[in-house]
């Protein structure tokens, strides 16, 4: 969209920044545009002439913010959807690496042999930016939120933000990264890290933990209040192996 395009100048008592998107809908009631950020209203502008209406609906991006006065450069969005951004439940980001390094092999063998050792010679670095080039092909299919399982959890949060994609992450806790007081650092820290950032408590799957760090991890679980997320029952070994070790099934 051009900064030069037409001018709209809201009113608001929301803290803009320059550079974000926002949608304008047109108020035949009042005769004026309601601009709403993030999903929220933000203002109104000034109520004009019907004759100056353009559409029903624009979008907009906030070019600059003098006190409560904005000023958004919009356009037109004849002729697309206006909708709610998909979300993806289910995403490991910096795996974009890994596209088509092995396929048509069982889960174990394809993570044990192939996965964990490439995993293992990531740098944070290169989860930031893989992460970022999956959340390009994120948002050419539409989705703006993601659920995210992976490596170096600040790293791909601030990825996320950088790309100011909303993102609840959950570290994939296991035996041979993370422990349950780290995990409870991050918890702490990046709830409280960005608007689009929620962490979640979690651990990869019951094959990669032991009891006892499940059962550690239970403890945080419950001391936050908080909900558990894990991979669980994928395949048929898992299930076997599962109960083989406890004499139950995976939950």
């Amino acid at each position: 969209m051009k900064e030069t395009g037409w001018m709209l100048r809201i009113r608001t008592g929301v803290k803009l920044i320059p550079g974000r998107k926002v949608v304008c809908r047109w108020d035949y009631g009042r005769s004026c545009y309601d601009v709403y950020y993030d999903g929220c209203w933000c203002g109104r502008t000034d109520c004009g002439r019907e004759e100056e209406r353009r559409m029903d609906f624009m979008i907009g991006r906030v070019i600059r913010v003098q006190g409560c006065m904005a000023e958004i450069g919009c356009e037109s969005i004849r002729g697309n959807v206006l909708m709610p951004g998909f979300k993806n439940a289910h995403t490991h980001s910096g795996m974009t690496a890994m596209r088509s390094f092995a396929d048509d092999m069982p889960l174990q063998e394809w993570l044990n042999t192939k996965i964990f050792p490439l995993e293992a010679k990531m740098t944070p670095q290169d989860n930031y930016d893989l992460t970022q080039l999956a959340i390009l092909e994120y948002l050419t299919g539409g989705v703006t939120s993601i659920f995210d399982m992976y490596l170096a959890p600040k790293e791909i949060a601030q990825s996320c933000v950088d790309m100011g994609m909303r993102c609840v992450f959950v570290a994939g806790l296991n035996n041979f990264c993370f422990s349950v007081k780290e995990l409870e650092k991050l918890y702490q820290e990046l709830n409280h890290f960005d608007p689009l950032i929620s962490f979640e408590l979690g651990a990869h799957a019951e094959y990669t933990c032991s009891r006892e760090l499940l059962e550690d991890l239970s403890g945080l679980v419950h001391q936050y209040k908080a909900p558990f997320y894990s991979h669980m029952s994928e395949t048929r070994l898992e299930t076997q192996e599962c109960l083989s070790r406890y004499g139950m099934t995976p939950p």
